[in-house]
């Protein structure tokens, strides 16, 4: 926690707290992310099995290729983790 004793001082943090930095580039550029294991895992135990009951079996190569594709864990967890509490 930062003390701030005077007003100077709180002007200078509220100043460098609304600095912008600025960036160039992206910066995943050559990063190997990882898929998502909880999602790779429903829709191996959920997704696959309701298409094969539903007999939507030609689908079945187009999800196992989702559940491989990168998605960024925290995100997609909250929102199912959000999803559940409402329901």
């Amino acid at each position: 926690m930062v003390k701030i004793s005077t007003l100077a001082g709180a002007a200078a943090l509220v100043a460098a707290s609304n600095a912008q930095t600025s960036a160039t580039g992206n910066p995943f550029t050559g990063v190997e992310l990882p898929a998502n294991p909880y999602y790779a895992n429903e829709v191996a135990t959920i997704a696959i099995p309701a298409l094969q009951a539903s007999g939507k079996t030609s689908l079945i190569p187009a999800a196992e290729a989702a559940a491989q594709v990168p998605s960024f864990y925290w995100m997609y967890v909250h929102a199912q983790h959000e999803r559940r509490a409402r329901d």
